[in-house]
């Protein structure tokens, strides 16, 4: 599935406009944790290897177990605490001149697909939060529904956890803008290889680019739908033709 650019960021601070779709996922940590790396060293370690078109921002935070640490709401999330960054990438509008060798097969638009981004936060937690940011898009982005998964192997997930934005499984993020999904129960360990599918049901021509990844992203073909859910990566290819894998769709 194709990504957009991902990052991880806490709130309190200044959103970092470089994402197109910027994730944040929230969560209680283990006191035995490490330290969450920065946001610049997070980038630096998980900015680049297989080149691609595109890449899904996201921004993965963590909730402090401790006597500051939040109560769990009625959903099993916090209701307030601390986030703190535990995994970021930035992104680029660069159109013009992309440092990538020609021979790559780059992915110029997504029309009715889904992306499926993956990630490796370093920090633990128990609660995700996703931002979904339209820094470099010219119009509206539309997201038709989103989930946050374990990885299981090359594009295929364990079972997704939905995402939904004020109580919407959809959003249309402005231009120039950003949003943020409601929290969602999801526990995974530092280190852990996660997923991150957006659904965009309309034609992106624009997205905000990640022109760098060490991690192989997957997108569906053009007008194959809604595959959030699909835990078995059908439909999909790698965002980089070096890594190429396409399946097949029944």
């Amino acid at each position: 599935m194709q990504p957009l650019s991902e990052r991880f960021h806490s709130p309190g601070t200044a959103p970092d406009h470089s994402a197109n779709l910027n994730v944040q996922l929230m969560s209680l940590n283990k006191p035995d944790q490490r330290p969450a790396r920065s946001l610049r060293q997070s980038a630096k370690r998980f900015s680049g290897s297989a080149i691609v078109a595109l890449t899904l921002g996201a921004t993965l935070t963590v909730v402090p177990v401790g006597p500051a640490a939040a109560a769990p709401g009625p959903t099993g999330c916090p209701t307030a605490g601390a986030w703190v960054g535990a995994w970021s990438a930035p992104a680029s509008d660069n159109t013009q001149n992309p440092p990538v060798d020609p021979s790559y097969d780059l992915i110029g638009a997504v029309d009715n697909s889904t992306v499926r981004s993956m990630i490796v936060p370093t920090r633990a937690g128990q609660v995700v939060r996703v931002h979904l940011s339209n820094a470099f898009g010219d119009g509206p982005l539309v997201v038709g529904a989103a989930s946050v998964a374990k990885r299981s192997q090359g594009a295929g997930i364990d079972l997704p956890v939905p995402l939904a934005f004020g109580g919407s499984p959809s959003v249309t993020v402005p231009e120039g803008g950003e949003v943020v999904s409601d929290p969602a129960p999801m526990p995974f360990q530092a280190f852990e290889a996660l997923a991150v599918s957006t659904f965009l049901p309309d034609t992106v021509t624009s997205p905000t680019r990640h022109w760098v990844a060490r991690q192989t992203s997957y997108l569906t073909a053009a007008g194959s739908g809604n595959q959030v859910s699909d835990t078995a990566g059908r439909c999909s290819q790698a965002t980089n033709r070096a890594r190429a894998s396409r399946r097949g769709c029944s």
